[in-house]
């Protein structure tokens, strides 16, 4: 079996670190643990060298799952000459104008981007075919979702890859969900379904979407968990994120969310994280737990 090389893969996580600014913390302990999850990966790559392998990376927010991906893609491409098309369910988002058209139609929060039945996913499902079908030397483009503007960017802006693609990465907060029973939905979950959801016509229209997602997730040929310790430190991670966007200035869109906002933005994705989560846990194939400090404790492979 082919092991990790420790030397290319602390090269890459040097740059990773640079990109950005993460502390010597997560280098040790990415060294500590990754090396195991990289030769599960490439074990896995050679079975499938003769097609593109598509890896889900499922995490709620704040699990480092864009880091995660991001390292992968940089060491498989430098020691192994991979070519890795790297996306996020968040690429697909409607269009602000579409999201504002479901709001009207169906329910106010569906304006804001995030729960399932927010996402183009018949264009992620074209886009997943489409990289894993490239002929050497064709090229299609990625599409990009610009957070700043809360809509999608313009196709010229989207970043072209290059076949054939060995390796598909779709990470995301909701890889792998599945729905609920109707008798799950009937009782509001927090404050923010009790206020606003009262008739539950948002959270049966997000259940009833997820179906739609099914056949994106029958894409994958494996899936990597970044588990969380608890929903309350998702939380907790999210207000520490927009604590230091707040000190940077690099918030999207030029301002932060105050903690009140940020509890209700949390409160839509509470139902669907904590069923996920605890589905998750049995059906992944990799699992790294994560502590309150953001660090991996134990990662399973099965």
């Amino acid at each position: 079996m082919t092991q990790c090389d420790n030397q290319a893969l602390t090269k890459s996580l040097q740059w990773l670190a640079g990109e950005h600014q993460l502390p010597p913390s997560y280098t040790d302990n990415a060294l500590a643990f990754y090396p195991r999850v990289i030769d599960w990966l490439v074990a896995a790559l050679d079975r499938y060298k003769d097609s593109t392998y598509v890896l889900g990376i499922y995490g709620a927010q704040g699990t480092g799952k864009t880091t995660f991906a991001e390292l992968l893609s940089r060491y498989l491409t430098d020691r192994h000459d991979k070519t890795v098309a790297n996306i996020s369910i968040d690429d697909f988002y409607y269009s602000r104008a579409e999201r504002q058209q479901l709001a009207a139609d169906v329910n106010p929060l569906l304006a804001t981007r995030g729960p399932p039945g927010t996402h183009d996913v018949e264009l992620a499902l074209a886009t997943i075919r489409r990289l894993t079908a490239l002929a050497p030397g064709e090229s299609i483009r990625i599409p990009r979702f610009d957070k700043a503007t809360d809509d999608r960017a313009p196709a010229s802006a989207w970043p072209a890859v290059t076949g054939p693609v060995d390796l598909v990465l779709l990470e995301g907060w909701c890889i792998g969900c599945t729905r609920s029973t109707p008798a799950a939905l009937a009782e509001p979950l927090n404050a923010l379904e009790r206020g606003q959801d009262r008739d539950g016509s948002w959270r049966r229209f997000v259940n009833e979407a997820i179906g739609e997602y099914q056949p994106l997730f029958a894409l994958l040929n494996g899936v990597v968990m970044l588990k969380a310790p608890s929903f309350t430190a998702v939380t907790d991670w999210r207000h520490e994120q927009e604590s230091k966007l707040r000190q940077s200035g690099r918030a999207a869109g030029g301002r932060v969310m105050t903690a009140a906002e940020l509890d209700r933005f949390m409160q839509l994705f509470e139902r669907v994280s904590r069923k996920t989560e605890a589905e998750m846990e049995d059906r992944a194939d990799v699992i790294c737990y994560l502590g309150a400090d953001h660090l991996i404790e134990a990662v399973t492979l099965r």
